[in-house]
């Protein structure tokens, strides 16, 4: 059974989808839409669960600027690589308010030439927020990519007053 709840982060619309057993995406609409084609999730209810309660509490948490862990499990829907999960691992150990560089994940990963592969892994996240890939600029500060809609990255840094310089191809 999988269950979808709309939340307000920002000033945006993000999706959470969820199983009886965890988490196992929150992004923007239209990513949720490919992740539910992708994954040939037939069946959806719009009901309350207890994820999604506990997800709410932590958003409204992250928005107030008040972080605090994560309660709630979150669950892998499809094959990753072991490369993944440590770049989404070394991901989640960025605290809130700062920021490292794509190198600086694949030297955590004991992978310094991986800085592609790592920006690769970074884009396939599926929980926005909660494993903060926003977090993660270019060696120079620059803004970099984003899986979501990047004017939602620059919100998130500037909300966690996280400094950034626009890209220099955005200029």
């Amino acid at each position: 059974m999988y269950y979808m709840e709309t939340f307000q982060v920002m000033n945006e619309e993000l999706i959470g989808i969820a199983s009886d057993f965890g988490l196992v995406f929150l992004g923007t609409r239209s990513a949720g839409e490919a992740f539910v084609k992708k994954h040939q999730i037939n069946k959806i209810i719009n009901k309350e669960n207890q994820i999604f309660q506990e997800l709410n509490e932590w958003l409204d948490a992250y928005e107030k600027q008040e972080p605090r862990p994560r309660l709630f499990k979150l669950e892998l829907m499809q094959e990753v690589t072991i490369f993944q999960k440590e770049v989404w691992r070394a991901m989640e150990e960025i605290p809130y308010g700062a920021s490292c560089s794509y190198q600086d994940i694949a030297k955590k990963i004991k992978n310094p030439r991986a800085v592609q592969a790592v920006g690769t892994a970074i884009g396939k996240n599926p929980w926005l927020l909660l494993v903060p890939c926003h977090r993660v600029l270019r060696k120079t500060d620059e803004i970099g990519g984003f899986s979501a809609v990047l004017d939602l990255k620059r919100k998130l840094l500037a909300h966690e007053k996280i400094n950034f310089v626009e890209n220099i191809g955005d200029r």
